[in-house]
């Protein structure tokens, strides 16, 4: 005689408007008793074992019910092993009819853990999922596809979006749809692994791109058309053993490119050998003609010293570049005085310069083929830029102390043999520490067609303001800031 049934439990399923991006919770409810009937506790044997429960009468049901104050949690909080019990807990046969919903909803939810579907509704959520993704990093590596949509045109939290991408290390799909707006992006990961472009490169409006280990599939992604890309400004932070042809494959996309940083030290133990720039900068010329800024971050200061790679970067292919800025040098960048365009307007070091000891060296060399001085030379140091580099500020403020008087003259000695000695018209040197900045300027003054020339010198220190801007005030106001923004922790110590 088969047994009689309890009546099944009632539950109500989530919204299905709440799917993935963050499902709330079902309001838990405090019960107001109106019946003196007490709820039949029951037992019921199961596929996946016994389950108790209780049967709930038609009167209880009418009792009065009051929702409970509860802020909504996100789905996405909950441990891997809670959806994977929920997902697992019943099937579609064993399954109470008012249970399948909930079960599809969780099984929705479940694929951004396995395997890894990530849709992200509300901009604004992004900290939660963030915060989310560092607490079970394992779920980083499984994530393949990343889909965002904004709520309005005025939201901005959805800019923020993309600093999780880099971690995201098998990402594959970017849903392009998102970047319609999308001006300036950057993509800068921890560590050494790739990160696929394609999709950020569809944004029509995109102008500025910072990204580094760039990957491109070309065989399995369709890249833009040489020549269509609006991109003005361009960051490339790569590894030299790796990327040559990625690096030349991004050159040839853009219009019309106006600035090129370009950083060939991203890999371990590189020697001075290795770099690709001599390589690109032939396919830079042939595309991107109108380029007007090129700052490099050397593979290794050797690249810019050693007298085996004198004139190895030959820069005259690019005829309308105005301003060459070099980071990552030692204190004699001699191979940054050969093969210079006619046209420039500035030669930009942006490390510490043994003036003195320099102009020796250049005064050797300056009958070599090749051999180019600029008519501006730009020193510009900022010392809040190197972390582990310590600076008395006090060399700096005025009166001068003993100290701060021998390091003004020392700087004062090389100047001087410089502008004498080389056919310079303007020097500037610049030091900056917190908020405190010298600037030393000599300008020539006279037609003199020989040496020694004549030169004035001004200096200024002055108190500086900057706008208020996380990254900067920790990395620095110069162009070194740039790479050393990004991944700050793989840079030599200098």
């Amino acid at each position: 005689m088969k047994s009689k049934q309890s009546p099944k439990p009632a539950l109500v399923a989530p919204r299905r408007s709440a799917r993935l991006a963050g499902i709330a919770n079902p309001p838990n409810y405090k019960v107001t008793k109106t019946s003196k009937k007490q709820a039949k506790p029951f037992t019921r044997k199961g596929k996946h074992g016994t389950h108790q429960g209780v049967n709930v009468t038609k009167d209880q049901m009418k009792e009065s019910v009051e929702p409970m104050d509860m802020s909504p949690v996100s789905a996405l909080e909950l441990p891997s092993e809670v959806w994977q019990t929920i997902v697992g807990y019943v099937d579609d046969t064993d399954a109470p009819g008012d249970l399948r919903n909930l079960r599809s909803t969780c099984k929705r939810v479940s694929e951004l853990c396995e395997p890894a579907f990530c849709e992200t509704l509300h901009g604004n959520a992004l900290a939660t999922h963030e915060l989310i993704l560092a607490k079970h990093q394992e779920r980083q590596d499984l994530v393949q596809r990343f889909i965002t949509h904004r709520q309005h045109l005025l939201d901005r939290s959805w800019v923020q979006m993309f600093t999780c991408i880099p971690r995201l290390r098998n990402l594959k799909v970017l849903h392009q749809s998102a970047f319609t707006e999308l001006r300036e992006c950057t993509l800068s990961p921890v560590d050494y692994h790739p990160i696929r472009v394609a999709h950020v490169l569809k944004a029509p409006k995109l102008t500025s791109l910072t990204v580094a280990h760039p990957l491109l599939d070309e065989q399995g992604e369709r890249l833009p058309a040489p020549g269509s890309l609006p991109l003005k400004h361009l960051t490339l932070l790569v590894n030299p053993r790796k990327a040559l042809q990625t690096v030349l494959s991004l050159l040839k996309l853009p219009k019309a490119l106006e600035t090129l940083s370009f950083d060939d030290s991203r890999a371990p133990m590189v020697r001075a050998g290795e770099g690709i720039l001599h390589e690109v900068l032939p396919t830079l010329a042939e595309y991107q003609g109108n380029l007007t800024t090129l700052k490099v971050f050397a593979t290794t200061p050797q690249v810019l010293s050693e007298d085996s790679l004198n004139g190895l970067l030959d820069f005259t292919v690019l005829k309308r570049l105005k301003v060459l800025s070099f980071c990552g040098h030692d204190n004699y960048p001699v191979n940054c005085f050969f093969k210079l365009p006619e046209g420039l307007r500035s030669l930009r070091f942006n490390g510490m310069l043994a003036m003195s000891s320099l102009t020796e060296k250049l005064l050797s060399q300056s009958s070599a083929p090749g051999f180019t001085c600029p008519r501006h030379v730009d020193v510009n140091i900022d010392y809040n830029v190197f972390e582990d580099f310590m600076f008395d500020g006090g060399l700096l403020l005025r009166p001068l102390s003993k100290n701060g008087q021998e390091d003004l003259d020392r700087h004062l000695h090389g100047i001087n043999l410089f502008m004498t000695n080389l056919p310079c018209e303007q020097f500037t040197w610049v030091e900056r520490f917190c908020s405190i900045e010298r600037q030393l300027q000599a300008t020539k003054t006279g037609s003199e067609a020989m040496p020694p020339y004549a030169y004035v010198l001004r200096e200024e220190i002055r108190e500086v303001s900057f706008e208020r801007d996380d990254r900067v005030n920790r990395y620095g106001h110069n162009d070194l800031s740039l790479f050393h923004g990004c991944c700050a922790h793989h840079y030599r110590n200098f």
